[in-house]
């Protein structure tokens, strides 16, 4: 098959699909809408009351209470605005009152309108204030019902495992009788399915994907038998991604059409079918499948993606699969049968055969993964202690199982797993992104090396958003974990609603009023544009065409950068609740600080304002300050960077720059004179040393010879000791090359002047030798 028809396939197939969804969406919204209306007291308090008798009456149980809870609880914060919404309108009340004429009738028709409303507004704050303490003592009483009952429930004591067997042995043979059909097909969700249009959807829908299966697995599987030689990291990566896809996408694709499928066709009232909820649960067996198989599988001789060696990966993905495939058919038989009035012993000896080989199998995982070097390497007594522990504490529970505690066993097991669990996915997401962000400063790849031309770092420079976004992954991992552990705790529905609404709308500390939401989006909100303006300011400083004036160019960045600065941290003050009075006072208090001990950083900072505006000097002018000659780097807010030619950098405060005299030898050109001097012997022709000197100088291709203001020029300037002195002035084009002209201008001379036999003088000195009587010779 081509793979035009795959890619119109697959386009019928999503149209298909979002016109269903579409439309389901739509109904649901129109649906939403009718019943939409604002917070009625009284049918609230007949909820209120309602719920209060039936829970007096029929058996209460900690599931019917937290559901009570819940509606309870929006019943609440529905009132709490009433409430709110009340006060605000009696103060919108008052202000109409206040606007009338002081010498105006205090019974006219408006004032006498007005004051009813209000009189309306508070009979209403009333009944609304009056609901929020009713349901505030109906929860604390629910709470504090739902704890006993659960921790009455937890130690519920059931026949121990050998009861239920000789029990259940007796009673095997009316599990067919006590099976209830109606119920089973009631709850199923097949009547979901059971339309010719339904099923005639559903086999398009399972057809496409099944052509777009086989048609990925074929390309893909063509793509692998062209690889040869696997180098770097990411190309393993690639290879395992790539693998995977091959052996797991055709059954994920089908799963997930079934599942949208029968969530899209499901009646609203019925998602939690039967059906539906297996489809869903194969769906994530199939995909947590493939996680696995990615990672713990070698793929062509290589070791697997985790890292760990093929004796320890290959046995740990065996036990891995067995414990997903125990977890499936445990969940489909709960899925089935929980529902059916089958006999109790039954019921509790699948319950502990359950429990009994996923814990073995738990423990066989856990001293398997004790075999990787990796974890806690220089401690390995801690880790035999640890896994020694945990290994304690599943057979105990096995234990309390087998002896009838099975409700503490499965609230125990619950919670150990799911905390593993998702703890080794937040440590696992921590170190991604921890990888992903060292990566960007260190890897020499191709997007790492993308992300720091954009940013404008070179490799290993540290960049400090990017610690910032480290903090900020680093809390939104590890706090969603706190907050998912929990739930797997059962912490009560009320309890994690309260925590919800303190870090959604804060709490008071010392008269300070802490929203953590608003804090936290606004350091996320810094963060990132911090990065923004990081990549904007080397957008303008490094432009992808060429501009004439650089200098103008990074005084624009400059100036867009630290005005961007000073924006993003007033708005972040905003986002996170400042309170610009209080801020107030203290500029206040901090104006005495800069008028005396942040005064020179203030007329630093200034200084730099006035560089960047002025533009006195410019990022790669050739400046000399205080003897010192280098060339203008860069221009910060509070210091002038300057490399010299010795290649150092010298660190000038904007200040010295501003207030003191300094050298641009290119303020208004690069042009720039050359001196040069040179002595001739006393016996030299010097016409024709000047003549030959012009002639050097109007030869070299630097030198302007087309301006009349700038012409070179020789000059005799005077009678040395041992020769005649010559200086050669001229004016260049780039006064950077100056040291390289003066070079080439004196060997050029040098040259010259060997050819026409002048020569160059040198001190010279005469001894003269007196003879006397008497000297030998």
């Amino acid at each position: 098959m081509s793979k035009k028809w795959t890619r119109w396939i697959s386009l019928f197939l999503l149209a298909l699909f979002c016109s269903i969804t579409f439309a389901k969406a739509n109904l649901a919204e129109l649906n939403g809408a009718s019943n939409a209306s604002t917070f009625d007291v009284q049918h609230a308090n007949r909820i209120l009351d309602k719920l209060s008798i039936q829970l007096s009456i029929v058996d209460v149980n900690p599931q019917n209470l937290e559901r009570a809870s819940s509606i309870l609880s929006r019943l609440q914060k529905d009132a709490q605005e009433c409430v709110n919404q009340s006060q605000s309108d009696i103060a919108k009340l008052d202000d109409q009152i206040e606007e009338t004429k002081p010498g105006a009738q205090t019974n006219t028709p408006f004032i006498q309108y007005v004051q009813s409303k209000k009189m309306e507004l508070y009979a209403q704050k009333s009944e609304c204030k009056l609901f929020v303490l009713r349901s505030g003592e109906a929860l604390t009483a629910f709470q504090t019902t739902v704890k006993n009952l659960s921790a009455k429930r937890l130690l519920t004591v059931k026949p121990d495992f050998w009861s239920n067997l000789i029990t259940g042995i007796t009673e095997i043979k009316q599990i067919p009788k006590n099976f209830n059909a109606q119920l089973f097909l009631e709850y199923g969700g097949w009547k979901t399915i059971h339309t010719p249009l339904a099923l005639g959807l559903l086999g398009i829908f399972l057809l496409a994907g099944l052509v777009v299966g086989i048609q990925l697995n074929f390309s893909l599987d063509n793509y692998l038998s062209q690889l040869k030689i696997i180098e770097t990291f990411s190309e393993k990566i690639n290879l395992a991604i790539l693998s995977t896809c091959k052996r797991y996408v055709t059954p994920i694709i089908i799963l997930a059409i079934l599942t949208a499928d029968i969530t899209v066709l499901s009646d609203p009232s019925h998602l939690e079918s039967y059906l539906l909820t297996i489809v869903s649960g194969t769906f994530v067996y199939a995909v947590l499948s493939a996680l696995i198989y990615f990672f713990f599988l070698p793929f062509h001789g290589l070791p697997p993606v985790s890292g760990l060696s093929e004796s320890v990966a290959h046995p740990l993905l065996t036990r891995l699969r067995f414990l997903l495939a125990l977890c499936l058919f445990g969940f489909i038989f709960y899925i089935l049968f929980h529902d059916q009035p089958f006999p109790d012993s039954f019921m509790s000896l699948v319950h502990t055969t359950f429990i009994t080989l996923l814990i073995i199998n738990l423990i066989s995982i856990l001293w398997l993964i004790n075999r990787i070097p990796k974890i806690l390497n220089h401690h390995p007594s801690v880790r035999i202690i640890i896994s020694s522990l945990l290994t304690v504490a599943l057979i105990t529970l096995v234990a309390a199982e087998w002896f009838g505690y099975q409700q503490l066993v499965s609230y125990m097991l619950q919670g150990i797993t799911l905390t593993l669990l998702f703890g080794f996915i937040a440590w696992l997401l921590h170190k991604i992104s921890i990888g992903t962000l060292r990566g960007v400063v260190q890897n020499s790849s191709a997007f790492p090396e993308i992300i720091r031309h954009q940013l404008g770092v070179k490799r290993y420079e540290r960049i400090p958003e990017l610690l910032w976004l480290h903090i900020v992954l680093y809390i939104v991992i590890w706090g969603g974990f706190s907050l998912v552990l929990l739930r797997v705790w059962k912490l009560s529905e009320a309890h994690f609603q309260a925590l919800m609404e303190t870090l959604a709308n804060g709490f008071k500390i010392t008269g300070m009023y802490l929203i953590p939401a608003r804090i936290f989006s606004a350091f996320v909100f810094f963060v990132v544009s911090f990065l923004l303006i990081r990549w904007v300011r080397n957008t303008l400083e490094h432009p992808n065409k060429e501009v004439r004036d650089v200098g103008a160019q990074q005084a624009l960045a400059a100036i867009v950068a630290y005005t961007s600065i000073c924006v993003v941290i007033l708005i972040s003050l905003l986002m996170a609740g400042v309170d610009f009075a209080g801020l107030a006072i203290i500029a206040g208090a901090l104006s005495v600080g800069i008028g005396f001990g942040l005064q020179n950083i203030v007329n630093n900072f200034l200084s730099g304002i006035i560089l960047l505006l002025e533009r006195p000097i410019k990022p790669g002018d050739r400046v000399s300050i205080n003897g010192v000659e280098g060339f203008v780097k860069r221009i910060h807010i509070r210091y002038t960077q300057i490399r010299t030619l010795k290649y150092s950098d010298l660190i000038v405060p904007n200040s010295e720059i501003i207030s003191k005299q300094i050298t641009n030898l290119m303020f208004q050109d690069i042009s720039g004179r050359v001196h040069t001097s040179v002595g001739v012997a006393y016996d030299s022709d010097t016409d024709l040393v000047q003549e030959l000197l012009l002639s050097v100088v109007n030869d070299h291709p630097e030198v302007i010879k087309d301006d009349p203001s700038r012409q070179f020029s020789v000059f005799f300037t005077a009678f040395g000791d041992n020769s005649l002195k010559f200086d050669v002035y001229c004016v260049i084009r780039n006064i950077n090359l100056k040291f390289i002209v003066r070079s080439e201008l004196n060997i050029a001379i040098n040259k010259i002047f060997k050819q026409h036999g002048i020569s160059i003088a040198f001190p010279q000195r005469d001894l003269h030798i007196k003879e006397w009587p008497g000297m030998p010779k």
